[in-house]
Parts: structure tokens; sequence; C-alpha cells
């Protein structure tokens, strides 16, 4: 009888030792996880990085054992894993509300979906707290286009180039596309205008039309330089009409000679 309890004594305490030896070699694969996420950059991703390996998987393995003070290790592992990735995802919100004036609508529109799409990668408890920043930035960036787009329209409307042009040298990348469209539609309505004007006779209000064109283009010559084009059009229009009424002194000076 004392045999077998000694056998099964040193059972048991090879099984402990066994168990020990096995410790450190986990210690080293958590260890190698938590720096396998901390490697990961959102700020050169165009999908979701966390997707292949989803923190909620290990978190959900982790989770029944982690409150333990015998798995102490594992909880302060995993903690790494939560900081890192929280403090991530709130870096890229600041970074998107910082960019505004500089980044198209598009691109921030894609910062902000994959910080969307990394929700579905994380537990329940991360989920809660960044979805509610993210939906607090959303309404910042959507507050700031709904003020930047009203601000281009009450200044388009009076069409007052300076005005335009002092805007167009303050504005958000976003209003500057704005500009640039109004401020071509403005110069499309003066080459109506003008042509308008030369076939009904008016030289005189052409030839102002013809004034305001230039105004356009040394006035915006540095931030749209393609409205050169139009001035060309202009003048070809302008050499046409004179061609045309020349045309008509030649030919009724010509009937005249005929006549006599």
């Amino acid at each position: 009888m004392t045999i077998i309890i000694i056998i099964i004594i040193i059972i048991i305490t090879l099984k402990i030792k066994k168990g020990l030896a096995k410790l450190p070699t986990v210690e080293r694969v958590l260890k190698s996880v938590v720096s396998k996420y901390k490697n990961i950059s959102l700020s050169n991703s165009h999908f979701n990085p966390y997707a292949s390996n989803p923190p909620k998987a290990l978190y959900d393995k982790l989770n029944k054992v982690m409150q333990t003070a015998a798995t102490y290790n594992y909880k302060e592992r995993w903690e790494e894993i939560e900081d890192d990735i929280t403090k991530k995802v709130r870096e890229q919100l600041v970074k998107i509300r910082e960019k505004l004036r500089i980044t198209e609508s598009r691109e921030i529109e894609t910062r902000i979906r994959i910080c969307e799409s990394i929700l579905t990668s994380l537990p329940e408890h991360m989920q809660t707290i960044l979805r509610e920043e993210i939906v607090q930035c959303r309404g910042d960036i959507k507050y700031e286009a709904e003020h930047a787009s009203k601000e281009v329209e009450q200044v388009m409307q009076k069409k007052n180039i300076q005005d335009i042009n002092e805007l167009l040298a303050r504005c958000t990348i976003n209003q500057e596309k704005a500009i640039r469209a109004g401020v071509d539609d403005m110069a499309r309505e003066v080459i109506a205008r003008m042509d308008k004007q030369w076939s009904e006779g008016d030289t005189k209000g052409a030839l102002l039309s013809m004034s305001e064109l230039y105004r356009f283009k040394a006035t915006f010559k540095k931030k749209i330089p393609e409205l050169g084009r139009y001035i060309e059009n202009a003048r070809n229009s302008l050499s046409l009409s004179f061609d045309k009424s020349q045309r008509s002194i030649v030919n009724y000076f010509d009937s005249l000679d005929q006549g006599i």
C-alpha cells in the first residue's frame, strides 16, 4: 500500500512539474501574440487589419481564466492588446478630424469606415466604447462638411470675385472643388451672355463682358489657371464677330458700287 501511495505521489509530482514547465511556453506565446498586434498599423491600412486574427476570438478564449490570480499574466497581456487597439483607433479619429481641411471626402470616408470595420473584430465591451466615439467623429465630420458647403454657397451666390478669391485662399480641399466648379459656371455664363450680345449687335455690352472675363483670369490665375481657355474662346468669338461685321460692310459697299 505504501509503495502505491509513493508511486501516486511521484506521478502527481511529475504532472505538476510538467504543467509548471509549460507555463513559460504559454507566456512566450502570449507575448508573441501581443507583439504581433502591436506591430499592426492603422495609418497605412486600406482594410480591417484585424480581420484575419480577430482580437475577440483571443478574448473569448482567455476570458474564462484571466480573472483568477493564478492567471494574472494572461489578463495583463490581454489588457496590453486592448489598450493598444483602443489607442490606435482613437489616434485615427483624431487624425481624421485634424486633416479634414486637407483631405478629400472620399479618403475621409475610407478612414472612418476602416475604424468601423475594426469594431466587428473586437469584444463587445470594446465595441460599445469605440462605437460611440466613431459615431461622434462622424457627427463632427458631417457638421464641418455642412458648414463648409454653406459657406461656399453663400459666397458664390453673391458672385463677387474678390470675396470668392479670398475664400479660395483659405478654403478646405473639398471647398476648393466646389469653388472651382462655381467659378467655371460663372465664366460660362459670361461667355453665353457675350455671344448673345454679339448676335444682337450690342458691341459695348459684349466688350464689357470680355473685360469681365479678363478680370476673372487676373483674379484666379494662380488657383484656376484653366480659365485661360475661356479667354481664348472669347477672342475667337470677337474675331468672328468683327469679321462678320467687316464682311457685311464690304458687301454693302459692293452693292452700292454695283448700283452706280
